[in-house]
């Protein structure tokens, strides 16, 4: 499938508009909406795959459609720790959309999960070791001060 037909498919699944989420009531979709994406997501690999995170990131970046349909991308894009779609959402966070609910909840929820995935604890410098003064033998220290 190519990245305009997963882009459309996706879409249409968030809204309601395929078979298998045409029945859902719209105040579940953002569940069964995203389950069956994610369904999507793990019937592909490879290019397909590929494909597939692409229209993700094509979604994210034009920042169109309704607010729930953005957030749903961005929490799936969180979810499954695409770090390849950050520059989408970069752009995503020059547009109107940004600024409006739920998107600008997902948005921070997304950008949150990128940075403790590239975290790195800084690592402390290890203490100066004390060190002494060799300590001569007791028996050494009575001979030089018998001398």
């Amino acid at each position: 499938m190519a990245t305009s037909d997963y882009y459309q498919l996706v879409q249409d699944t968030l809204l309601g508009k395929t078979p298998a989420t045409a029945g859902i009531p719209a105040e579940r979709l953002d569940w069964s909406g995203l389950g069956a994406v994610l369904r999507l997501y793990e019937a592909a690999s490879g290019p397909e795959r590929d494909q597939l995170v692409q229209a993700l990131g094509r979604i994210i970046e034009e920042g169109k459609g309704p607010p729930s349909l953005l957030a749903q991308v961005l929490h799936l894009a969180a979810s499954l720790d695409l770090a390849q779609l950050e520059p989408s959402v970069q752009k995503l966070k020059t547009k109107a959309a940004a600024s409006q609910e739920p998107v600008q909840s997902a948005l921070a929820n997304y950008l949150a999960f990128r940075q403790l995935a590239t975290y790195q604890p800084e690592q402390p410098s290890p203490a100066p070791s004390r060190r002494r003064s060799p300590r001569k033998p007791a028996a050494a220290k009575r001979r030089s001060l018998s001398h």
